[in-house]
């Protein structure tokens, strides 16, 4: 499951090549700082207790739809490292509500997992395909666009207030949601990650332990 990658481990990416990651649906993604230091706070009693810098990546991901209207979010948490979150694209009108569970009318399933890490929303599985891939300009309304523009107000923000040592991780990991029982799951996931933090392998504690199986 992990591949080194400059001398650091990642989740290998087994993206979807023909997939259009403008397409509606719903994403699961994971941004975390860089080398996953812990900067938004900590856990406490299982719960997550955010410190400033915490409340502002709060504040970003909540004004994500004021700057892409197409976007819809669900359940999303801020840890103390990591950001976990569900986005929803919904440029082509092709998702239908029932509550909180979704039915996506668009989407051709495929069997395949779908899980993917991006640096600067170029896949590493396109990167190396083209050596230019990597200078790419993100899709508009993609999900790619949607997280670089979150990571970029966040780190706006610490430039102007005195947090010049904040970076995020390049990489991001995504996964495509497909039906009902998965959403389900993911929220159920995101909601349980303080209770869990003990064993999250991106605990600091535990990185060591994930990096040598």
């Amino acid at each position: 499951m992990f591949d080194l990658f400059q001398n650091k481990y990642r989740i290998q990416s087994t993206r979807l090549e023909d997939w259009d990651y403008s397409q509606d649906g719903y994403y699961f993604v994971t941004i975390c700082t860089q080398n996953k230091r812990c900067l938004f706070g900590e856990i406490k009693d299982e719960e997550m207790i955010l410190n400033g810098l915490g409340r502002i990546a709060v504040k970003c991901w909540l004004e994500i739809p004021q700057h892409s209207p197409f976007v819809l979010l669900d359940e999303f948490i801020v840890m103390p490292n990591h950001i976990h979150g569900i986005i929803v694209i919904k440029n082509n009108n092709g998702i239908k509500r029932r509550g909180n569970v979704i039915q996506n009318n668009n989407v051709n399933r495929d069997k395949n997992d779908n899980s993917v890490e991006t640096r600067h929303g170029v896949s590493l599985q396109d990167e190396n395909k083209s050596k230019f891939n990597k200078f790419s300009v993100p899709i508009p309304g993609s999900l790619p666009t949607i997280v670089n523009q979150y990571k970029s107000s966040v780190k706006r923000w610490c430039n102007k207030n005195g947090y010049l040592f904040f970076t995020w991780q390049p990489l991001y990991y995504d996964h495509i949601i497909r039906d009902d029982e998965e959403l389900y799951n993911v929220r159920n996931y995101i909601i349980s990650n303080p209770e869990k933090w003990e064993r999250d392998r991106n605990n600091p504690a535990n990185m060591v332990k994930y990096k040598q199986k």
